[in-house]
């Protein structure tokens, strides 16, 4: 039953990487796909490289939060979760 508990309370993040790699996917805000580390380097390597973006940031935050509502609704109106 913990393992049950564990995994519902998993379901946000799982939730909110699912959707950010639809957007992914299909290429979705653009003009969010800049790197994080904004090209910069330290011992001549990229610190995050090209995958770390700042659509990766928002989507998962806000997909995030998403998911978390979701789940306060559900453990409100479920007992048995």
């Amino acid at each position: 039953m913990l393992i049950l508990q564990l995994l519902v309370f998993a379901m946000p993040v799982i939730f909110a990487g699912i959707w950010h790699m639809i957007a992914v996917k299909y290429n979705w805000l653009t003009w969010l796909k800049i790197p994080i580390d904004n090209y910069k380097t330290f011992r001549r390597k990229r610190i995050f490289g090209d995958s770390k973006t700042w659509r990766g940031v928002v989507l998962m935050t806000l997909f995030c939060v998403v998911g978390c509502y979701g789940l306060a609704y559900l453990t409100t109106h479920f007992e048995q979760i």
